[in-house]
């Protein structure tokens, strides 16, 4: 008979595999498609990665708020929008599982510049789509 683990072990040992494989905080490239700021000043967000339009990707985050209060206007004045959901971000994420709360993605930091790029590159692209209409 094969071995059998309850929901718990199977958890902690899902746990103990992403804490072995991601040691330190990774670089990540993604969308904001909802953000929530909660009365404490935490932000939640659900992050996704679309091809063709279609969701490939999706995973919760969280930017807690003593970084969040750091993050928000850092990123708003480098990049002179609103941080908010619409917008792909560069992030630098620490991945964390909860056996009672799943995977989650924990914002450590941001590359505002990455943005920027990505702006210009749309804006860039609405300029040539009007222009051949």
């Amino acid at each position: 008979m094969e071995q059998k683990l309850t929901l718990f072990e199977l958890s902690q040992q899902i746990k103990n595999t992403l804490s072995e494989t991601f040691q330190s905080a990774v670089w990540v490239v993604a969308e904001i498609s909802e953000m929530k700021e909660n009365r404490s000043g935490h932000c939640y967000l659900e992050l996704v990665e679309k091809e063709d339009e279609n969701i490939i990707a999706r995973s919760r985050a969280t930017i807690w708020s003593y970084t969040y209060r750091m993050l928000k206007p850092y990123f708003e004045t480098s990049t002179g929008q609103l941080f908010s959901q619409g917008l792909k971000i560069l992030v630098q994420v620490s991945v964390e599982y909860h056996a009672a709360y799943g995977l989650s993605l924990n914002i450590k930091d941001i590359d505002p510049a990455y943005t920027v790029g990505d702006l210009a590159l749309q804006r860039k692209e609405i300029i040539d789509r009007l222009q051949r209409e």
